[in-house]
């Protein structure tokens, strides 16, 4: 198949927009918080047993002292019979715990 220079160009320039707009998504998600979805749809789901404070700064609304508090909460009581219990930890109101909720799990 042989294109003409001008289809070429035009060519370029629709993938070039398709992979800005692919990237601009990926910064977006990123800066946002967002986790990439599993291939059937879901979200990543983070382990609020096993993950690491770098891991669980990840998730939305939760910063490093949040992170670390989840941790020291883990060692000091150990792993958390359910995801409600993640509301114990200083700083886990019901509003963040209903945003967690779906990035979350045992």
């Amino acid at each position: 198949m042989h294109f003409t220079k001008e289809e070429k160009s035009i060519l370029i320039t629709i993938l070039a927009a398709a992979l800005l707009g692919i990237i601009i998504n990926v910064f977006t998600a990123y800066k946002t918080g967002l986790k990439v979805n599993k291939p059937d749809g879901g979200p990543v789901l983070i382990s609020i047993n096993s993950a690491a404070a770098e891991e669980l700064e990840e998730l939305p609304g939760i910063g490093a002292v949040t992170a670390q508090r989840i941790v020291k909460y883990r060692e000091v009581n150990g792993k958390f019979k359910d995801i409600g219990g993640l509301k114990e930890v200083k700083g886990i109101t019901q509003k963040k715990f209903d945003k967690l909720r779906q990035y979350i799990t045992l």
